[in-house]
């Protein structure tokens, strides 16, 4: 995924001097990966006080939806540093066996 964004110069030079990477794209994906780790241990210790103080079934649930939610999270970001193989949608169709062809 391309991604066009203005970025303050000042900051993205103390990033890169910070972290030692010296591409952009490094920096940014990095800059990714520590919001999502921070969101994670954010989520993971209110989750963990809020179970221990009321153990009840919509807790929990919650729980797994945020959990489940900063999957998802670390997923996107590891399709973006890594896209892959990109279908268009007759020929993932095809692969799969489900164009109008095989139908009949």
């Amino acid at each position: 995924m391309r991604i066009e964004t203005e970025v303050d110069d000042i900051l993205l030079a103390q990033a890169k001097r910070v972290t030692g990477l010296h591409a952009t794209e490094e920096v940014v994906i990095e800059a990714l990966r520590g919001l999502i780790l921070r969101a994670q241990s954010e989520a993971i210790e209110t989750l963990k006080g809020t179970a221990d103080s009321k153990r009840n079934a919509k807790t929990l649930r919650k729980s797994r939806e945020l959990l489940e939610d900063l999957d998802d999270i670390e997923v996107a970001l590891e399709r973006l540093k890594n896209p892959g193989r990109r279908l268009t949608m007759e020929e993932a169709e095809k692969e799969l066996g489900l164009d109008e062809r095989n139908e009949r």
